[in-house]
């Protein structure tokens, strides 16, 4: 029931559509590409009649034989006698799941692609206003409807408007109740019926189920690695002492166990939870507490950075091998995989699934040889990695983002009850700070968010779109207006501003050169956000003055270029140097790649370097991996 090809989708254009915020720059790219998504809007003027897909001549002289020479069927508005296959076909409603993830240079891209398409469909409604939703008014065109869903936002009024350009006040859900605990929306799970003693307690956050467990120390006169290290081993060495006992199906070994974690209860400061949490542990079987510490089996290790992923990645295993053979616990290995974004996609749910691999309660648990024990992992695991088995996490040092990590902590006791443990860098006055105020700091954490850093008009980045706008404008836009517009037998003679020829023409007529430069300018005006003078900044004329100069400049070097002339739009900006002058491939391509190389007297030199192994190694800076190595990495 899915499509994955970008093709399929143009063709078959599905109700439902799921991609990156990425793919919005197509909406700017060659003219085949664009014309085909526009199809998918409402556009598109056949439909073949074999394959259901829908089609639009690239070519205007492709219209000639007509669609029943090319078997399709004529469709709406295009053909006054077409067949009436769309309803409402510009989309109704998007969801932006991670939004605060839309900020600095991918929210600024992102918020001008979304103003550019809003104003495609503008343009577009026009000849497809039989087919277009509109408000009860009957004359504004219905606009699409965003829900941005976030974690960690701030300021969320400031970065929709960036984003979206609307002139309603962003509706925040969950609101907060005149509760601290409740609101409209939510409230704390009580306990079970069986819990009568915890449904006594006065206190709503002893007598709730807990989800999450933060704690934090600071270190003392060791090196922060070594700290995380230690903590690391003695976690490991535990698990695996308490896994042993309570699978090995001695009974003594098993009351060991069990009296090892009663002993690590909390005494003396809340009595009525530490009554009900010895009964439970004093009445649970070696196989129910079996399943609570596999639960725990996994340590997710976060870092800040990847050189200290890497220095705790080498020491974690050493360390770990020496605190068993102190307890005299056997270990052949601890599985440990990463979580960067170095890894490949594919690798990351390999991992993932590896985490998942555990058996159901009461069922035999694997050797902890052949099970994964151990995960490092940057800021890569702060999103879509949902996994029920993990529970148990150690940040190495405090993230500087607050949302970063609220995000990443939130990994853990998303099912079953998880902690969070923060081994501050002591260097830092920030982390001993945390330490000092730890419980106030995570009560109000949500609060020292930061605002999304998001400027949609920033003068470098309104440069950087205008070729993909430019470009929709003429080669997109243009060609579908006039090809819904025109009579049957004139589809096959509308201009095709695809060609430089054809602009060129058009802009050497002293008729149409005034209404020519006007048309494009406005449409990359609205594109860029200056068509509602409610969101347009102070000075409007600072950036009509960048479009219009653009403009003219590209014009007048088209008309001036006489090899420019024969080539179509598309081939005219990929043959352009810097990348300013180029359409924009995806919302990262953003300044000039860098060039890296091997300075020729190194290869086959005094050094000894062959050009094999530069190569490689050239490989591996780029891709990670490269051929031919021991590890594969």
């Amino acid at each position: 029931p899915f499509y994955i090809c970008d093709a399929d989708i143009y063709d078959l254009a599905p109700s439902v559509l799921l991609g990156t915020v990425d793919k919005l720059a197509l909406i700017g790219q060659s003219s085949g590409t664009l014309r085909r998504i526009y199809g998918m809007f409402g556009a598109a003027p056949w439909r073949n009649t074999s394959t259901g897909r829908l089609v639009i001549p690239n070519e205007p002289r492709l219209f000639k034989p007509g669609p029943e020479a090319s078997q399709c069927e004529k469709l709406y508005p295009a053909y006054s006698d077409g067949r009436r296959l769309f309803h409402d076909p510009f989309p109704s409603l998007v969801i932006q799941d991670e939004a605060h993830l839309l900020d600095e240079s991918l929210g600024t891209f992102a918020g001008l692609f979304e103003s550019a398409l809003d104003a495609i469909f503008s343009e577009m409604a026009k000849p497809l206003h039989e087919l277009v939703a509109y408000e009860p008014d009957g004359m504004t065109r219905r606009r699409v409807k965003v829900v941005a869903a976030s974690a960690t936002v701030s300021d969320p009024d400031r970065q929709l408007e960036h984003l979206y350009q609307r002139p309603v006040p962003a509706m925040q859900f969950p609101y907060p109740g005149e509760s601290l605990y409740e609101s409209f929306y939510a409230a704390p799970n009580e306990p079970l019926p069986d819990e009568g003693t915890r449904a006594a307690i006065e206190s709503v956050e002893e007598r709730t189920p807990w989800s999450r467990v933060y704690v934090g120390f600071m270190t003392n006169g060791r090196a922060h690695t070594a700290t995380t290290v230690a903590v690391l081993s003695n976690f490991h060495t535990l698990i695996t002492e308490l896994h042993l006992a309570l699978c090995s199906g001695s009974q003594t070994e098993y009351e060991q166990a069990k009296n090892a974690l009663l002993s690590g209860l909390t005494t003396g400061k809340n009595l009525p939870l530490e009554a009900i949490r010895h009964a439970k542990l004093s009445a649970a079987t070696a196989s129910e507490l079996a399943t609570l510490i596999d639960l725990h089996r996994i340590a997710l290790t976060y870092v800040t950075n990847k050189k200290g992923g890497d220095q705790i990645m080498a020491a974690e295993f050493e360390e770990t091998r020496k605190r068993h053979a102190d307890r005299k616990l056997p270990i052949t290995d601890l599985r440990t995989e990463l979580i960067t974004g170095s890894v490949a996609q594919g690798e990351i749910q390999e991992t993932v699934r590896q985490a998942q691999d555990r058996p159901a309660p009461g069922q035999p648990m694997p050797a902890l040889k052949d099970v994964l024990r151990s995960v490092i992992a940057t800021s890569a695991v702060s999103h879509g990695v949902d996994v029920d088995e993990f529970n148990s996490m150690f940040f190495a040092g405090m993230p500087s983002d607050i949302a970063e990590y609220i995000q990443a902590s939130s990994r853990v006791g998303r099912t079953h009850v998880g902690f969070v443990v923060l081994v501050p860098t002591p260097q830092r006055r920030r982390d001993r700070y945390i330490i000092e105020v730890f419980d106030s700091y995570h009560r109000f954490l949500e609060r020292m968010v930061s605002p999304a850093a998001i400027d949609r008009w920033a003068t470098r980045a309104v440069e950087r779109v205008m070729p993909s706008f430019i470009q929709a404008y003429l080669a997109g836009v243009c060609y579908v207006r006039d090809v819904l517009n025109a009579e049957p037998d004139q589809k096959a003679f509308v201009a095709d501003y695809a060609w430089i020829p054809t602009i060129v023409t058009r802009y050497r007529n002293p008729a149409q050169r005034g209404p020519f430069i006007k048309g494009i300018c406005d449409f990359v005006e609205k594109a860029i956000g200056l068509g509602d003078a409610a969101f347009a900044p102070g000075a409007p004329q600072h950036y009509q003055e960048i479009v219009r100069h653009r403009v003219e400049g590209l014009l007048n070097s088209w008309e001036r270029d006489a090899l420019g002339e024969t080539r179509p739009l598309s081939e005219y900006f990929k043959a352009q140097v810097s990348v300013m002058n180029r359409p924009m491939t995806s919302l990262r391509d953003v300044d000039e790649a860098g060039t890296i190389y091997f300075g020729h007297r190194d290869l086959n030199g005094r050094h000894g370097l062959e050009d094999g192994t530069v190569r490689r190694v050239m490989k591996f800076i780029r891709r990670g991996v490269a051929e031919g190595s021991d590890t594969g990495a």
